[in-house]
């Protein structure tokens, strides 16, 4: 199915993670996290949506993610997490059970202003736990794709929605997203970090109340004779 069209795309962007039971190391080896890795390119193929920025750490994952129906975002993450489970529990290591606690959270993002934030929040992630000194170092996440204008099989740099703000040409874009990715900042973690359902300005927050409304009118309305 590949990526959904960009004159498809929605307004919104989810950020979605999940963090192991018991945050245990389940991604612990590299080769572990290269299986998960080529599991999203391999589920990535069967579900019409984007992805713009991701992360694979020891016991968690990151997505900043685009589709045009929830449906299809849960078939994602539910399938690339049991089939890790299956791999997981099939061929490395003896057990039976569940590895992820519980549901993933998928939180709504508005994609002008926020967008580009939360990718710098999810690839500073192994920069802010101390195990690499450059998020370009991580090989497990987009950064790298942004910082050599390569696609990964998970990200293409050129199908970022937020392109036409960019630096036009590919060296400008790699130093213009170095620059970027450095000036990380503690507001970020505050935004990210946070127990919000939503996250964006009043505007955006008061659509998706209306947005809602709406749905919850139309879930009560009275059929036809009553």
């Amino acid at each position: 199915m590949g990526r959904i069209p960009r004159w498809r795309m929605s307004e919104g962007i989810y950020h979605v993670y999940n963090r192991s039971l018991g945050s245990a190391m389940i991604l612990a080896t590299d080769e572990e996290k290269q299986i998960f890795c080529d599991l999203i390119r391999e589920k990535l193929s069967q579900f019409p949506l984007n992805v713009y920025h991701y992360c694979v750490m020891g016991n968690h994952f990151h997505f900043a993610i685009e589709v045009l129906d929830i449906r299809v975002l849960s078939a994602f993450v539910s399938g690339l997490s049991s089939s890790y489970t299956k791999s997981f529990r099939s061929h490395r290591h003896a057990g039976y059970g569940p590895l992820w606690q519980g549901r993933y959270k998928s939180i709504i993002v508005q994609k002008e202003n926020y967008l580009f934030r939360l990718g710098r929040y999810i690839e500073q992630n192994p920069v802010q736990a101390k195990l690499v000194a450059h998020a370009g170092n991580w090989e497990w996440s987009s950064a790298a794709s942004y910082l050599t204008w390569k696609e990964d099989g998970i990200v293409d740099p050129n199908c970022h929605p937020l392109l036409s703000d960019w630096p036009k040409s590919s060296d400008e874009r790699r130093r213009f997203y170095l620059e970027y990715l450095q000036d990380f900042s503690d507001n970020d973690l505050k935004i990210f970090d946070s127990d919000a359902t939503s996250i964006g300005d009043e505007n955006f927050k008061s659509k998706l109340a209306n947005a809602a409304g709406r749905k919850q009118i139309r879930r009560g309305r009275p059929s036809k004779g009553q």
